[in-house]
């Protein structure tokens, strides 16, 4: 155990080997992380015609990451790049053909960000994982004492402190790394929810548990000050998504080594708690139950609709009815998706002020089942892979991803394609290796057998 965290902890420094690199490891995956916890107007859109700030910072930092990539001591060929673009690029050619409506931001955006993705893990490897960690963990830190400062002062003085416009209405105020939160949890306690460095609650609590994960990876379940954070940080974002991920992420972790005998008396002791808490927290039963209930919110909301485009407002459905939606704009394309948001069944047929959260099934209902699926097994992959070489429980981040996942879409954000990006970037070069070995040794055999003739 121990000289696998060595030898974990030494990959995790391959990112050294430039010694003008340092600090910017840490500026890189920053940049990475804000623009998708997208907290405020400036992460919000790397689109040059409504955020020029942000379109401009990316640009350049993504412009600075290539050019050291290009002066490292380290050369790899970049065919697993023009691979993945090429994919991605054939895609849209289909879409340029096909659709009434061909979005070029959608093109530049999703090419920019797995550009960023690709180099920037090839630059860092695993040192990515520690330094997305520390980052995750120190902004928890700040979010967790500004959120009780806010509940002392008030979010309404809290705010007069903000400098920056917030991306979203579920908070009144930005400072970038923290935003002032507006929504109270009225079905049960009555807590002003902690949004952080995000631009919503439950986003926030996400990232929290993908920090959590790194965090077990990393100190291989010790307990430690940023893992206190971290946890404090999910608890103050009130969220059900926070809640329950990592619940399961800690328990999956912890007896992923007992015997299967010893499982079974732990899933007999934990459901009835869980069932207990299920009852007693009431915002959690309550929400659920307010999600669910509805079932003809299609025609019952139509007037609701119809008044939200007049005032120019977005309306966000309840999970599941997000979840009918959805499925509606995948079964109108299921090969190749509906692209550009303005192709969409939605889009087109009910309302253009609708605005759809439902994680893993946006991802194939907007670029297909094919393309979809390919992306998906590729963050399944590097998960595992990840998990493998650190020597822990092999499923933790998959497990992860796909409870996430269920409220909100990490496929195509900077800071997990990362993630996705160990498959793409580690793996193929060792199997072309194997395959250029066996070749030169079957090149041997061939030269010693006509030299014996």
């Amino acid at each position: 155990m121990v000289s696998g965290l060595r030898t974990f902890k030494s990959r995790m420094v391959r990112g050294k080997q430039n010694p003008s690199f340092g600090i910017w490891s840490y500026y890189f995956v920053l940049i990475a992380f804000l623009f998708t916890a997208r907290g405020s107007r400036i992460m919000n859109s790397i689109d040059f015609r409504i955020n020029p700030i942000g379109g401009f910072l990316f640009l350049i930092s993504l412009i600075v990451l290539v050019i050291q990539d290009l002066n490292s001591c380290h050369r790899k060929s970049y065919w697993n790049y023009f691979l993945l673009m090429s994919i991605f690029f054939a895609w849209e050619v289909i879409h340029f053909v096909i659709d009434a409506f061909f979005d070029y931001v959608d093109l530049y955006s999703i090419a920019m960000f797995l550009t960023y993705s690709f180099f920037l893990v090839r630059r860092l490897g695993f040192q990515f994982i520690k330094n997305a960690e520390n980052i995750i963990a120190k902004f928890s830190i700040v979010s967790v004492f500004m959120w009780i400062f806010t509940l002392v002062i008030g979010p309404e003085n809290m705010a007069i402190f903000s400098f920056a416009e917030p991306a979203a209405s579920t908070s009144i105020g930005s400072m970038i790394l923290y935003n002032v939160p507006a929504e109270y949890n009225d079905n049960g306690t009555g807590i002003l929810r902690n949004c952080g460095f995000a631009w919503e609650p439950g986003l926030f609590s996400s990232i929290l548990c993908i920090g959590i994960a790194f965090n077990l990876i990393i100190n291989k379940g010790r307990f430690n000050l940023n893992m206190f954070f971290l946890i404090l940080g999910v608890l103050s974002s009130v969220s059900t998504t926070g809640y329950i991920a990592s619940f399961v992420i800690f328990a999956y972790y912890y007896t992923s080594s007992f015997r299967n005998i010893y499982k079974v008396l732990f899933l007999i002791v934990v459901i009835p708690i869980a069932i207990y808490s299920y009852k007693n927290f009431d915002f959690i039963g309550a929400k659920i139950a307010e999600t669910s209930e509805q079932d003809d919110f299609i025609i019952n909301d139509m007037n609701k609709f119809g008044y939200m485009e007049g005032q120019a407002e977005t309306y966000t459905p309840q999970r599941f009815e997000c979840i009918q939606l959805q499925a509606l704009n995948f079964m109108d394309s299921p090969v190749f998706g509906y692209g550009a948001p303005y192709n969409s069944f939605v889009y087109r047929r009910i309302s253009p002020m609708i605005s759809l959260s439902t994680g893993i099934l946006t991802d194939f209902a907007k670029f297909g089942f094919i393309l979809g699926f390919l992306f998906t097994l590729t963050y399944c992959y590097s998960f595992y892979y990840i998990c493998r070489r650190a020597k822990c429980p092999r499923f933790l981040l998959l497990i992860v991803y796909l409870l996430i996942s269920f409220s909100y879409s990490f496929i195509m954000v900077p800071f997990t394609l990362c993630i996705t990006m160990f498959a793409v970037y580690h793996i193929p070069p060792k199997k072309i290796l194997l395959y250029k070995r066996m070749k030169q040794k079957r090149r041997r055999i061939i030269v010693n057998q006509t030299q014996k003739l």
